[in-house]
């Protein structure tokens, strides 16, 4: 059955934003997004909080249990702009912000703590290893806003709108779009959960089908309420 048309004419989303789970507002079960095409499934009950300053909203995960499941076609982005806003807290490192394959071997994600505390994007793809580390280590318990930007050629890794690393990156998400036999992405952990998950909070995060500048990103840090 076709979807109604003034449903379709109240899905509103700014140019090449794909997704924008946002967590404005609690929910039981799902991970709304913004354009409402992409909702995520919420695994052991992440909490909602709200009251933390600039972030009204956001969701906070125990490291060990809580997670949200995305539908494998969030990662259908041959150029992409990955952005959130993070806080970490202890845990193991490796813990993934975002994970997008169906096993490791075969994966792509961002974690906030690469072994010695530094943001870092992780590709594993025939084999092969590309990585983009940061230069500084994360302060546990601050928010950071966090963006990558891949176009298959290369890619760049900003925080708090500095480019942090950049360098050359051959492959984007759509390298890793999970099987039919295994359809999922996820928030906060990883394909396979003996891998460590996240522990802290996530707020605005968002997948765009283009590559943002440099000042597209730090304009949204600043449009932050």
């Amino acid at each position: 059955m076709a979807c109604p048309q003034e449903w379709i004419d109240q899905r509103h989303a700014p140019p090449h934003r794909w997704v924008s789970y946002d967590f404005d507002a609690p929910s039981d079960s799902l991970a709304l997004d913004g354009p409402g095409l992409n909702d995520g499934l919420l695994i052991g009950h992440p909490v909602w909080e709200s009251g933390g300053g600039r972030h009204a909203g956001f969701l906070t995960f125990d490291g060990r249990t809580q997670a949200v499941l995305l539908e494998r076609g969030v990662a259908d982005l041959r150029v992409a702009t990955i952005t959130a806003w993070v806080r970490r807290q202890s845990g193991l490192p490796d813990q993934p912000v975002w994970f997008f394959g169906a096993q490791t071997s075969d994966s792509i994600h961002l974690t906030p703590d690469d072994g010695h505390g530094r943001f870092a994007v992780i590709a594993r793809k025939g084999g092969r290893v590309f990585t983009l580390v940061g230069k500084h280590r994360t302060t546990i318990g601050a928010w950071t806003h966090v963006a990558v930007i891949l176009d298959g050629a290369t890619g760049r890794l900003l925080v708090d709108g500095m480019v942090a690393a950049e360098g050359p990156f051959p492959v984007t998400p759509a390298d890793f779009r999970p099987p039919a036999a295994n359809p999922h992405c996820y928030l906060a952990r990883q394909a396979d959960p003996a891998r460590p998950w996240f522990h802290g909070s996530l707020d605005e995060v968002r997948f765009w089908s283009a590559a943002l500048s440099d000042a597209q990103v730090k304009d949204l840090i600043a449009s932050k309420p």
